[in-house]
Parts: structure tokens; C-alpha cells; sequence
């Protein structure tokens, strides 16, 4: 990240440049962020050397038809940046996505790569029902802090009391510099941001509202990721729930 960039060339130091389990412990770092896995502080142990860190994850979700498309977005920015290919406008992007839907015929499964443990991955030839399962069974067994990108104030209310339960001024801070504030016209209880970052050229809603005028085209990209939604649509009922839990924590 630029913060680990900063540190680097102040400190003379090459700090997490290739990251490993050592260098975690070397360090003391608290919090780790990126596209990880579930059960990825197996090996991750403190300086008691035998001792397993006591994880907290947490994972944000995202409506599927949302994500699909904003990933095709993502997927053509690399490719520009490595000089592969162009860069897209509107057109160029609907045209590309849309035959992207129009040819994929099986359901997708963009989530157990994060969703189950290398463990639960490796070596087993096991179907999609039982990998949803396994997914299932993860955010209940895992210490997990279920966000969803529809519900953002809910869920940066949870992270600011898993984070900062104790109440730290700079935490609360932090989490106030994101701007999320209750708008009652929000079904969701969230508002957006007055300052956003890497705001992306193409608006993946203005995308979605294209795609869903045909509304076969539409109905297909949802059966494509009627799987997905069987995943979101139950983190989703975790996560109500716990904010419902917090609500009389904090009453």
C-alpha cells in the first residue's frame, strides 16, 4: 500500500515487500487486509512462537449483478495497465459484458476462493452444493464480521465496535473521516460519501440499469448467479442479525 510505500523509503527498509508469516510476527501487526482466505491465521502465530493468533475476519458482500459487473470493470483496468488492451468507454463496456452473459451457461462461483479454508480447497473433489455448505458453515464457525456494501453505515458500525470497542479517540477518529451518515431517505440507513477514491470512469449502477431494459438478458445474469445470491442473500441475514445483536448491546 502507499502508507507501507512511506514507511519504507523514511525508514531506509524494504518493510513487507515479499509478505510472510515471519515477518507478521517480527512486527507485531495487528490487522492484515487484502483478498484472503478464511483460515488463513492457522499459520500465523504470535511471538510465543506456538501460539495461534485469535483471528477476527471480516468480509464484505456485495450484490451479485453489482459485483459481476464492477469485476468486468476491474478485469479491463489491468489489462490496460499492463498495455493488453484499451481502455473502455460506456459502450465498449456494456458490449463486452453483455456477451460475457449471453455466453457463460453455467452458474458462477466467485466466492469459495475467499469463503472456504486452503485446507477445505485442496485435494477434494467436492460439488458446488457441498462448497456452499462448507461457505455457510464458515461465516458461523469463523469469528466473522459480516459487512454488506448495500447496508455501509450498518457495517462500518460493526467494525468501529470490534475495532474500538474500548472507545480510542483516534479509532472513532478514523471511522469518522468516512462520512457514512444515517439519511433517513436510505432505506439501508446509509448515505454516500462526500469524499470517494478511485472512483471508478464507468458507473457500474448506470451499467446495471442498461442491462436490466432487456429483461431476458437480465433474468440470464441473474440465473448465472443464482448461486451467488444463495451466499449473499444468507450473510446477509447474518449480518442483520448481528447488528440487531449490537443494537442491544449498546441500548
Amino acid at each position: 500500500s502507499e502508507e507501507i510505500e512511506r514507511y519504507n523509503n523514511k525508514k531506509n527498509t524494504r518493510l513487507f515487500e515479499n509478505l510472510s508469516y515471519s515477518e507478521l510476527q517480527k512486527h507485531d501487526v495487528d490487522i492484515l487486509s487484502g483478498h484472503m482466505p478464511m483460515g488463513l491465521h492457522s499459520n500465523w502465530y504470535t511471538k510465543k512462537e506456538k501460539e495461534v493468533v485469535t483471528p477476527l475476519y471480516i468480509t464484505f458482500f456485495r450484490d451479485p449483478v453489482d459485483r459481476f459487473v464492477s469485476g468486468q470493470l476491474q478485469v479491463n483496468k489491468q489489462m490496460v495497465n499492463k498495455g493488453k488492451e484499451k481502455e473502455w468507454d460506456f459502450e465498449a463496456a456494456l458490449a463486452y459484458i453483455v456477451k460475457v452473459i449471453k455466453k457463460r451457461k453455467t452458474s458462477c462461483d466467485g466466492l469459495s476462493g475467499y469463503l472456504m479454508t486452503p485446507a477445505q480447497k485442496v485435494g477434494q473433489n467436492i460439488t458446488l452444493a457441498e462448497k456452499k455448505n462448507i461457505m455457510k458453515s464458515n461465516l458461523v464457525d469463523f469469528p466473522v464480521i459480516i459487512g454488506v456494501v448495500e447496508r455501509m453505515a450498518d457495517s462500518l458500525n460493526l467494525m468501529r465496535y470490534a475495532m474500538n470497542s474500548d472507545g480510542n479517540a483516534l479509532v472513532d477518529k478514523m471511522f469518522e473521516t468516512l462520512n457514512y451518515q444515517p439519511s433517513q431517505k436510505k432505506t439501508n440507513g446509509s448515505k454516500r460519501r462526500l469524499l470517494e477514491k478511485n472512483k471508478s470512469k464507468i458507473s457500474t449502477s448506470a451499467l446495471v440499469r442498461e442491462i436490466q431494459k432487456d429483461t431476458d438478458l437480465f433474468a440470464t445474469l441473474k440465473s448465472n448467479l443464482r448461486d451467488e445470491y444463495e451466499i449473499y442473500d444468507y450473510a446477509m441475514e447474518l449480518h442483520k442479525e448481528q447488528v440487531k445483536r449490537l443494537s442491544k448491546i449498546r441500548a
